[in-house]
C-alpha cells in the first residue's frame, strides 16, 4: 500500500516537472508575427483599393470607400433592398449612395442605413419600394440630399424628418404618401429643392414658408393642398421654379389662376 502511494507522489512530481519545463512565450516572435500580419493586411487592403478604383461607380479615398453609385445597372439590381442595405452597412465611411433606377423592392432598410453615420447623399429613386418612410432614417443626421422619388412609399411623413437640419434637397415626389405635413419640416432651413409632387398631401403649411429662405425650387403639384398656399408664395426671394398646379387652390374649374409653373432666368 505504501509503495502505491509513493508511486502516485512520484507521478505527480513528474507532471509538475513537465509543466515547469514548458517553454516561455517568445514576446519578440509574437511582435514580429503581428507586424507581418499587419503589413499583409495593409498590402491586401491597398491592392484591393487599387483594383476597386477601376470599377465603375466606386469612389476610393485613402483606401476607404466613400462613394457607391449603382444607378441604372444593366441588368438592374433586383430583390429586397434590405439585402443590399446589409452589404453597404459594412462601409462605415460611405458618404454617397446611389441605387436609383433599378428594381429594388420592399421597405427602406432603416437599421442597415442608420449605421452609415457619415452618409451625406442617398438616392433610392425609381425603384419599387413600399411601406412607410422609416423614422430611423432620421438618424442619418449628416444627410444633405435625400431622394426617394418614383416609388410606392405610403402613409405620412414622419415628424422626426425635421431633425435632418442639414438637408438641402428633399424629393419625395411620385409616391403614395398622404395626410398633412408635419410642422417639423419648418426646421429644414437649408432646403434649396423640395419636391412633394404627385402624392396625396393636404393641409396648410404656408406659415412655414418664411423658414425656407434659401428655397429655389418648389413642386407641390398634383396633391390636395388648399388655396392658402398661394397667398405666401411672394415670400420666396430665391425661388426659380415653382409648381402648384393640380391642387385644390380655388373652386374655379381648370385652369386655376393660382396654379402655375414659374421659371425665371
Amino acid at each position: 500500500g505504501g509503495g502505491g502511494g509513493g508511486g502516485g507522489r512520484s507521478s505527480e512530481s513528474g507532471e509538475a516537472a513537465e509543466k515547469d519545463e514548458e517553454p516561455k512565450p517568445d514576446n519578440e516572435a509574437i511582435r514580429r508575427e503581428k507586424e507581418a500580419l499587419a503589413k499583409a493586411h495593409k498590402f491586401r487592403r491597398e491592392s484591393l483599393a487599387k483594383e476597386m478604383k477601376e470599377w465603375d461607380g466606386i469612389g476610393i479615398s485613402d483606401g476607404r470607400v466613400y462613394k457607391l453609385n449603382l444607378c441604372r445597372c444593366r441588368p438592374p439590381l433586383r430583390g429586397p433592398l434590405d439585402s443590399y442595405g446589409q452589404v453597404v452597412s459594412g462601409l462605415p465611411f460611405l458618404r454617397r449612395l446611389n441605387l436609383a433606377d433599378n428594381r429594388l423592392e420592399g421597405q427602406v432598410p432603416c437599421l442597415a442605413l442608420a449605421r452609415l453615420k457619415t452618409l451625406e447623399k442617398l438616392n433610392l429613386s425609381k425603384n419599387r419600394l413600399t411601406g412607410p418612410l422609416p423614422r430611423d432614417l432620421t438618424k442619418l443626421v449628416g444627410l444633405v440630399e435625400l431622394n426617394l422619388a418614383h416609388n410606392q412609399l405610403g402613409q405620412q411623413v414622419p415628424n422626426d424628418l425635421g431633425s435632418l437640419t442639414r438637408l438641402e434637397v428633399l424629393d419625395l415626389g411620385s409616391n403614395k404618401m398622404e395626410g398633412p405635413l408635419p410642422e417639423s419640416l419648418s426646421c429644414l432651413v437649408n432646403l434649396r429643392i423640395l419636391d412633394l409632387a404627385r402624392n396625396g398631401f393636404k393641409g396648410s403649411f404656408e406659415r412655414w414658408f418664411g423658414s425656407w429662405r434659401r428655397l429655389q425650387s418648389l413642386n407641390l403639384s398634383f396633391n390636395r393642398f388648399g388655396p392658402a398656399i398661394t397667398q405666401a408664395i411672394g415670400g420666396f426671394r430665391e425661388i426659380k421654379y415653382l409648381r402648384l398646379d393640380h391642387n385644390r387652390c380655388t373652386p374655379h374649374p381648370n385652369p386655376c389662376p393660382f396654379c402655375f409653373k414659374h421659371s425665371s432666368t
